[in-house]
């Protein structure tokens, strides 16, 4: 799963990212909670310069006493070579700016191909060969959440269904700004049982957010959990 990962449009901005409690997901957002569904289960886990600009030897010799107009001269001449200096420095920046940039939209674009986390350690590589500043890191939090979904239906396949679209409202795999993760989850059939009530159907649920501004995974994890979290 991807580490790099920017919010508001760029997945590689370097800045904090607020993190909503992910558990609203499973807590306040999920459909079910007041039809019963009950948690049976939480899991956390986390994964874990500008350049110098060499000087110009400097002439130090003796110079002969030079008339006004020698030192107009070499003032104008100071003045653009000044100039022009500053322009080469400043046109070196952007140019800086321009391959970091460029390489990291090959890597979000997936330009570059294979498999992601080593494609992405291919172009940290390269940013750092090039004296440039590295990809940006975040944390990968992942939660899975299992819950238990009762269900009133006559036949398994029924129960199947009511229960993945019970939880359909709570399943998202475009990260927003009200919900800046991604979340997904599966039955586990050959765990549910069925009494006269109906079926209970097992229900996993997995939430992904990637948060950078934290020095440690356990401060990411902490940051990533509501207060009123189980641990």
């Amino acid at each position: 799963m991807r580490q790099y990962l920017m919010t508001d449009g760029d997945p590689l901005a370097d800045h904090d990212n607020p993190t909503p409690p992910l558990l609203s997901g499973v807590t306040a957002q999920s459909p079910g909670t007041d039809a019963g569904i009950t948690l049976t289960g939480l899991t956390w886990q986390t994964a874990d310069s500008p350049d110098d600009v060499p000087l110009d030897d400097i002439d130090t010799d003796t110079q002969p006493a030079a008339g006004t107009a020698q030192l107009t001269k070499l003032a104008g001449d100071l003045t653009a070579a000044t100039a022009a200096r500053d322009a080469a420095v400043q046109a070196f920046a952007e140019l800086r700016r321009s391959i970091r940039a460029r390489a990291i939209s090959a890597l979000v674009d997936d330009e570059i191909g294979g498999i992601y986390q080593h494609t992405a350690q291919r172009v940290d590589r390269f940013l750092v060969d090039l004296k440039l500043d590295p990809l940006p890191h975040a944390h990968h939090i992942t939660v899975v959440a299992d819950l238990t979904l009762p269900i009133a239906a006559g036949m398994a396949r029924e129960a199947y269904d009511a229960a993945r679209d019970t939880m359909r409202a709570a399943t998202t795999s475009s990260p927003d700004e009200t919900r800046p993760w991604t979340a997904y989850g599966w039955t586990i059939p050959e765990h549910a049982t069925c009494d006269q009530d109906g079926w209970r159907i097992p229900w996993r649920h997995e939430y992904e957010i990637w948060l950078r501004g934290h020095t440690t995974a356990a401060d990411a994890t902490a940051a990533a959990k509501p207060s009123s979290a189980p641990t």
